[in-house]
């Protein structure tokens, strides 16, 4: 307080979400976003890393809003899982090209661009034929069908929704992908009733070190799903890759009450089985409006090493 009244407050400056913006004359005791720092000498904001709760959470947010409204209670699953994390690069359609390319998106983790993609219901294909846009170089051109993704969010909710998890259940997510469906599930139900599993090692080791990033532990397995699983019973299985026959040892592990959801390869049809409560032995097969099309499920080869 003064003799003239209450001092002024200063103004507050135009917010601009991205690191680096320059603030043109900003003058002391102007505030900055999301906790950054500003160096006054050349009115540059330096903001923390994107893993802390920063830019990306607002458009987390208004894609779980649109993905969700369906399926109210994974709005905080994804709302809290930063998806540009698990994607830091990926493979783009090229317009018009004579045979099937793709080209490297490789941005910086605070680029607008990167936000938006991730942050928008679309798959983002990261593998096309064997290169996976990890291991792809700058400039570097991929050709032929894509072979990975992470799918788009809101079929991931959609899928989950059918599953109808409850709390206590132990649930296998069969196709880890990038871990965005694993850390979905691990947000909502805890780490320790969520297990993942592909094919590919070096997805399952990609993503385990990505949820990490983020405090999600997920047990992660590199197996043949087809195959033997890790755990002999689940109550909830989940597949984001396309198979046919649904696998029997899928069958077998679901406890009694039991439930999956999956997509029937070569089809658009997405299916979900349940097992009577009483013994396990017979199982509903129901037949989803909404289904959409996946990846099959690929087996490990006696010359394959992924």
């Amino acid at each position: 307080m003064t003799a003239h009244g209450p001092a002024a407050e200063p103004p507050e400056p135009p917010v601009d979400p991205f690191a680096g913006t320059p603030y043109e004359g900003s003058p002391e005791g102007w505030w900055t976003p999301y906790g950054g720092a500003l160096d006054q000498a050349s009115g540059v904001v330096h903001i923390p890393r994107m893993t802390e709760a920063s830019v990306w959470t607002g458009a987390a947010e208004a894609l779980a809003d649109e993905v969700t409204a369906g399926a109210p209670a994974w709005h905080d699953a994804v709302r809290s899982t930063p998806r540009h994390l698990l994607v830091p690069r990926w493979w783009r359609r090229i317009p018009n090209s004579p045979a099937q390319e793709w080209e490297l998106a490789d941005l910086a983790e605070d680029s607008p661009e990167r936000l938006h993609a991730a942050y928008t219901d679309e798959t983002l294909v990261t593998r096309v034929g064997p290169t996976h846009a990890d291991h792809a170089v700058p400039g570097e051109h991929g050709k032929g069908d894509p072979t990975s993704s992470s799918t788009l969010p809101g079929l991931i909710v959609s899928m989950a929704h059918r599953l109808d998890v409850q709390p206590g259940h132990k649930v296998l997510d069969v196709g880890t992908g990038s871990g965005y469906s694993a850390g979905l599930f691990a947000r909502r139900f805890g780490d320790e009733n969520v297990t993942s599993v592909d094919v590919d090692p070096y997805l399952v080791e990609a993503a385990r070190t990505r949820l990490a990033e983020f405090g999600r532990t997920p047990r992660l397995a590199a197996v043949d799903a087809t195959g033997e699983l890790p755990e002999p019973e689940y109550d909830r299985i989940m597949a984001t890759v396309s198979v046919r026959p649904v696998p029997a040892s899928w069958l077998r592990a679901l406890r009694p009450g039991g439930r999956l959801v999956t997509t029937i390869a070569h089809t658009a049809l997405l299916i979900t089985a349940a097992t009577y409560p009483d013994d396990g032995r017979r199982v509903v097969w129901l037949l989803a409006p909404d289904g959409s099309w996946m990846f099959p499920v690929r087996h490990l080869t006696a010359e394959s090493d992924t």
